[in-house]
C-alpha cells in the first residue's frame, strides 16, 4: 500500500506544477463557496486587499485584507478552518506539520512548495487564497484584488465574472474494473481514463432498499497500469449476506465533485473464514514434521484438509494429501526424507463452502543431528560482484546454499548449485552485473553429514557496485527572482531505480570560448531527491552557468545536464522626485530631501538648456540635499534634474527635468 501511495503522491505533484502556471489574480467556484486567488508571491511584507461586485454593479465592496500567518499555531489554525469549507484532503498529522513549516517558511512562491502549496487550506493560511462565503448561489461575481505595499504604488487587478457550483461536472471516465468478495473484505477496483484535475477520490457505499450512498472513510490507492490510472480500495467493515452499492466520487483541489462511477451492486453471502494464519507450523520431529495449527473455528466447521508439496518456490506444485476432523489442532506427516525441504496449506471446508489455500509452512526434517545456520555472514562489494563470507558452523557440515533476494521483494531464492567446502572460513562471490537493483539481500543455509538442512542465517544487506550508465536529468531550468536563482529539473529516479540522488554544479559564465579561468564547482545541497535549489549566493550584474548530475551507489554519476545560465541584473535606483528650483540673484537654488533607497552611494546633479546636451554640474554625498548652480542674469531657460548612483555603480534613469518656480 505504501508504493501505490507513493504513486499517488506522483499524480498530485505533476497536477500541482500545471496548477503553478495560472494567471493570476483568479476566481473558482467551489461547492459552497468562491475562492479568490490573488497570486503566488506569499505576503510577507505586503498584503492583499480583496473587493467584491455583482456582475453589472458599478460599486466595490471591500471584503478583507489578507496576508501570511507567521506563527506556527496561527497558521495551521488557519488550515484547520480552511479545511471545514473544503474536507477533501485530510489535516496534518502533529509529527507532518514541522516539515511543512520549514517548507513555507523558505518559500517566496507557493508554487515553489511541494504539492502543499497548491492545496487552497495551505493557500489560505499563507494569505494568497481568500474563500468567499457569503456569494448567494448561481449569481454572477466579480472581483478586485488590490497588492498593497508600503512604499509602493498599489497594483489592482479585476477577475471575470463567476459563480458557483460549477456545471456541468468533470468527467474522469471512471470505470468499474473489478472486484473480489473475500470472507473479510471486499476488494475494489476503477479505472480512471482521464485524469484532468482530479485531486481526490471518494469510496461511498450503500445498502440496496436499505440505505443511500455514503462516504467511507477508506485509504484508496493508485497505481497505472497499461497508462491508464487504476484506483483501488478494501472494504472491511460491509455487512455479510447483504447487497451492497458502491460507486466512486471524485473530486477537484477545491471540492467540487466531478461525475461519479457507475453504481456497482455487489451480492456478499460468503462466510468463508481467512486461512492465511501465522498459526500454521511445520516442525521436525523424531518420525518426520509435525504440522500445527492454531485458529478460531468458523461456523459450520466439517473438515481441515492438508496440502503438501516438496521444495519452497512459489511455483511448486501442492497435492491434497488427508482431511482432519474440526477437533484436530496437528498431524505427524511421515512420509518424508532427510534433507529434503517439505512445504504444507491448509483449506477449511465449512456449510458455506471451501477456503482458499492458506499461506504455507514450511519444514524439514532433520534426521539423526539437526544442521546449524552458518556464523558470521558478511558481504564485500566490488565492481560486479558481491563477495560473501562465512564461518563454518560445525565439523559435521559438507555443503552451503546461497539464497538472495533482490530490491523490495523479501523472498529469499536460491541462487546457483550447492557450494561443497570442509573449510573453517568459505567464500562465495556472487556476480552481479546483470542484476538491476539497488539492494540485494543476503543468507545462507548449510547441509551437515545426516543430509540435513539448517535454518538461514542471518541476512546480510548490500547495495551492489555496476557499472551502470545512470539517466541525465532533462530539462535543467534557471530563472532570476527575488534576489536568487532558481535552479529546477524534472526528476528521473521513478524510472531509473539507479538514481540516488543529484549534484549541482554553478559557475560564472565565461566571458569567451577562450576562457578557461571560470570552473564548475559543486553546489551543496541539502534535499539530495528535491528537484529544485535557490542559489542565494549570487552577485549583481553576473550570468551564472548551471548543470546537473543523476548520482548512484559508491560515488556513480550521470553525464552532466545541458547547461543552463541565468543573468542576475543590476538593480537601478530611482531618480529624485522631490527636486525644488528657485531662482535668485546669480543663479539657481536646487534643493530636495534625502532619499530612502538603500545601497545608494551619491548623487549626480544635471543642467539642460534648449538645444545643448545635458551637462553634469556635480557629484554629491548621500546627506547632502541642496546645490547652487552660479549663472548669469540672462533669458536662458535652464531645466536641472538630480539622479542617484547606487553602491553598486548603476545610475537612476532620467525621468523629469525641472525649472524654476
Amino acid at each position: 500500500m505504501k508504493k501505490i501511495m507513493i504513486l499517488f503522491v506522483v499524480v498530485l505533484c505533476g497536477a500541482t506544477s500545471m496548477a503553478g502556471q495560472e494567471q493570476y489574480p483568479n476566481a473558482v467556484a467551489g461547492p459552497e463557496g468562491i475562492y479568490v486567488n490573488c497570486g503566488n508571491r506569499i505576503p510577507r511584507d505586503f498584503a492583499y486587499q480583496v473587493f467584491r461586485r455583482a456582475k453589472g454593479s458599478k460599486t466595490w465592496d471591500e471584503m478583507a485584507t489578507i496576508a501570511c500567518e507567521n506563527h506556527f499555531d496561527a497558521f495551521f489554525n488557519k488550515v484547520t478552518l480552511a479545511n471545514v469549507h473544503n474536507p477533501v484532503y485530510q489535516l496534518p498529522a502533529d509529527s507532518t506539520k514541522g516539515v511543512i513549516w520549514r517548507l513555507a517558511q523558505r518559500a517566496v512562491f507557493t508554487d515553489s512548495i511541494p504539492y502543499f502549496g497548491a492545496l487552497p487550506m495551505y493557500r489560505e493560511a499563507l494569505g494568497v487564497t481568500w474563500y468567499d462565503g457569503t456569494a448567494e448561489k448561481r449569481k454572477k461575481y466579480e472581483y478586485k484584488v488590490v497588492t498593497q505595499q508600503a512604499g509602493r504604488k498599489p497594483e489592482e487587478k479585476v477577475t471575470a465574472a463567476i459563480s458557483y457550483p460549477l456545471t456541468p461536472r468533470s468527467d474522469y471516465g471512471i470505470k468499474v474494473s473489478e472486484h473480489e468478495v473475500k470472507e473479510n473484505h471486499i476488494n475494489l477496483s476503477f479505472l480512471i481514463d482521464r485524469q484532468q484535475d482530479m485531486y481526490a477520490v471518494k469510496l461511498l457505499r450503500g445498502y440496496y432498499l436499505q440505505s443511500d450512498l455514503v462516504p467511507l472513510s477508506i485509504d484508496v490507492g493508485f497505481r497505472n497500469d497499461n497508462d491508464t490510472l487504476k484506483a483501488i480500495a478494501a472494504d472491511t467493515t460491509a455487512m455479510r449476506r447483504g447487497i451492497i452499492l458502491y460507486c466512486l466520487q471524485p473530486y477537484d483541489i477545491y471540492g467540487n465533485p466531478g461525475r461519479p462511477s457507475d453504481t456497482l451492486r455487489i451480492t456478499n453471502l460468503t462466510d468463508l473464514d481467512e486461512t492465511n494464519y501465522a498459526g500454521l507450523k511445520a516442525r521436525p520431529d523424531k518420525e518426520g514434521i509435525r504440522l500445527t495449527w492454531n485458529f478460531p473455528k468458523p461456523e459450520f466447521l466439517r473438515s481441515i484438509d492438508i496440502y503438501k508439496a516438496v521444495g519452497f518456490r512459489d511455483s511448486i506444485d501442492y497435492r491434497y494429501l488427508l482431511s482432519v476432523s474440526p477437533e484436530d489442532t496437528c498431524y505427524l506427516d511421515k512420509d518424508v526424507v532427510s534433507a529434503e525441504i517439505y512445504s504444507y496449506k491448509v483449506v477449511i471446508n465449512n456449510a458455506y463452502g471451501e477456503s482458499p489455500l492458506s499461506l504455507s509452512a514450511m519444514g524439514w526434517y532433520y534426521g539423526d543431528d539437526p544442521a546449524t545456520a552458518p556464523h558470521d555472514l558478511r558481504a564485500e562489494v566490488r565492481m560486479g560482484v558481491v563477495e560473501l563470507k562465512w564461518t563454518r558452523p560445525d565439523k559435521d557440515t559438507k555443503a552451503y546454499y546461497i539464497m538472495r533476494a533482490v530490491g523490495r521483494d523479501t523472498t529469499l531464492r536460491q541462487i546457483g548449485n550447492a557450494i561443497l567446502s570442509d573449510s573453517v572460513l568459505v567464500t562465495y562471490i556472487d556476480s552481479v552485473d546483470n542484476v538491476n537493483s539497488t539492494m540485494l539481500t543476503y543468507a545462507v543455509c548449510s547441509k551437515n553429514a545426516s543430509r540435513n538442512l539448517s535454518p538461514l542465517s542471518e541476512r546480510v544487506y548490500v547495495t551492489p557496485m555496476r557499472n551502470v550508465r545512470l539517466t541525465i536529468p532533462p530539462n535543467l531550468a534557471t530563472r532570476y527572482s527575488d534576489r536568487r536563482v532558481l535552479v529546477s529539473w524534472d526528476t528521473v529516479e521513478e524510472f531509473d531505480q539507479n538514481v540516488m540522488g543529484y549534484r549541482l554544479e554553478r559557475r560564472i559564465a565565461p566571458a569567451n570560448e577562450a576562457d578557461t579561468t571560470q570552473r564548475f564547482e559543486t553546489v551543496h545541497t541539502e534535499n539530495a531527491l528535491m528537484n529544485y535549489y535557490e542559489d542565494a549566493d549570487v552577485k549583481e550584474g553576473v550570468t551564472y552557468e548551471y548543470r546537473l548530475f543523476s548520482q548512484g551507489a559508491h560515488g556513480i554519476e550521470s553525464d552532466p545536464s545541458v547547461v543552463s545560465s541565468c543573468l542576475v541584473p543590476a538593480v537601478k535606483p530611482l531618480s529624485i522626485s522631490s527636486l525644488q528650483v528657485q531662482k535668485t540673484t546669480g543663479g539657481y537654488r536646487l534643493a530636495w530631501e534625502e532619499t530612502e533607497q538603500e545601497n545608494i552611494e551619491s548623487y549626480k546633479v544635471y543642467r539642460v538648456q534648449e538645444n545643448q546636451p545635458p551637462q553634469l554640474l556635480a557629484k554629491m554625498k548621500k546627506n547632502e540635499t541642496s546645490y547652487f548652480d552660479t549663472v548669469k542674469e540672462d533669458k536662458v531657460i535652464y531645466l536641472y534634474t538630480v539622479t542617484c548612483t547606487g553602491t553598486n555603480g548603476v545610475e537612476s534613469e532620467v525621468v523629469q527635468w525641472m525649472g524654476a518656480n
